[in-house]
């Protein structure tokens, strides 16, 4: 079978794993600018924010030597934070977080 020509665009950035996010989040700016296909809608609510309607995303995280594809992340506005994405909880939940506070470090592994 034949693969499909398809072209990646990337962007650099922050990512943070979130304990407190129960979905995995692309910052709306960002999304936009990579074209991210928009594949549903759902409803966000936050410490901050109120209930209310978000589109969602399919698209892929990059971060070290880990490629997480993302079906549904939820837009959010989050470039006043410094941030392209959250890592949340659907993902987290096929793996293991340690922290190390001793040297600041944080470990992922699936």
């Amino acid at each position: 079978m034949g693969q499909e020509n398809v072209s990646q665009t990337t962007i650099g950035g922050t990512v943070l794993f979130d304990t407190g996010a129960s979905c995995s989040c692309f910052d709306l700016k960002a999304a936009n600018d990579l074209g991210l296909v928009v594949v549903g809608k759902a409803n966000m609510a936050s410490a901050s924010h109120a209930r209310h309607p978000v589109p969602l995303y399919a698209g892929k995280l990059i971060v070290e030597q880990l490629s997480i594809d993302i079906e549904k992340g939820m837009g959010a506005n989050l470039a006043p934070s410094g941030l392209i994405a959250l890592i949340g909880r659907d993902v987290m939940r096929h793996g293991t977080l340690f922290y190390n506070g001793i040297d600041g470090s944080v470990t992922f592994s699936i």
